[in-house]
């Protein structure tokens, strides 16, 4: 949870009918979609038509990739880890 002067700042997230792609909402407001790549990580797919992003939004994406990512990279970083030479 993102919190800014006490106020919860999250995101929130909808999954949608297909297991690769979230909707990402803030404040009511429709910002794109999380979409699952052929590599296995998630990317952000940002609507045109809603203007600029601060950096407070673009943090709060980037957060929750890094969350939405973490246990595909947990097991990349496990595998490269265990195959070195």
């Amino acid at each position: 949870m993102n919190k800014r002067n006490g106020i919860d700042m999250g995101l929130q997230l909808l999954k949608t009918e297909s297991n690769s792609r979230y909707e990402v909402y803030f404040n009511g407001q429709h910002l794109g979609y999380f979409y699952l790549e052929i590599d296995g990580f998630y990317v952000f797919i940002p609507k045109s038509d809603i203007g600029y992003w601060n950096e407070f939004s673009l943090r709060m994406i980037v957060d929750k990739l890094e969350e939405l990512n973490k246990q595909h990279n947990d097991r990349l970083e496990l595998y490269i880890k265990d195959h070195e030479k």
